[in-house]
């Protein structure tokens, strides 16, 4: 019995503590020496992760850059092609103020009646254009890009005409309805006063 006592007491002593505080140092040592490597291979992964969107970034916002230019581009050549033909083959409508008839082509959509008669260098002498607006306003012209002068006359919807203006080619003075209108005819300049055709005098076949 008594060298069973004497045995626990040597496995109970402190003397068996040193081995475990030697692993316990062990462990420590390992630990500190194993978590500046794993801070490392983060830090590391992060800088990686960085230049890899930077390098996207910069990449996606050059590609967006030229791709923009590009379709400015198209849209700048697409509408000045588009703006410098003049247009012929709108539908057309006769129409007559008193005796006298006309030949008119009829813009009665926006891109049609933006171009107008630009770009014409010529009209016949009894032809002309109608703009039909979708609903009655105070609407107003002007001559940019338009080398021919007109007189443009307004028209309500009793198809009389409220007012006429002469316009002179290439300018952008406006030349204004003084009343609420749905439609304007244009002529050669001087076409109405040379034919007695003023504010108040119907115009037919617009019904």
């Amino acid at each position: 019995m008594g060298g069973w006592e004497e045995h626990q007491t040597r496995v109970a002593t402190p003397a068996a503590l040193p081995y475990d505080a030697a692993m316990t140092q062990r462990k420590t040592h390992r630990h500190r020496h194993r978590h500046p490597q794993r801070s490392m291979n983060i830090n590391a992964q992060i800088t990686a992760a960085k230049h890899t969107a930077h390098v996207w970034e910069t990449a996606t916002h050059g590609l967006a850059k030229r791709l923009i230019a590009m379709a400015l581009l198209l849209l700048a050549w697409g509408g000045t092609a588009h703006a410098e033909v003049a247009q012929f083959d709108l539908p057309r409508i006769e129409l007559s103020a008193g005796m006298h008839r006309i030949h008119a082509q009829v813009a009665s959509t926006g891109p049609t009646r933006e171009i107008g008669l630009m770009h014409r260098s010529s009209m016949p002498a009894n032809e002309g254009m109608l703009f039909v607006f979708e609903r009655p306003d105070m609407v107003c012209f002007w001559m940019k890009n338009t080398l021919i002068p007109l007189s443009a006359a307004f028209i309500d919807d009793n198809a009389h005409i409220v007012n006429i203006v002469d316009m002179q080619p290439n300018t952008t003075e406006p030349h204004c309805t003084q009343a609420p209108v749905r439609l304007v005819l244009e002529m050669n300049q001087g076409w109405f006063k040379q034919r007695g055709i003023g504010p108040g005098s119907a115009i037919s076949g617009l019904r």
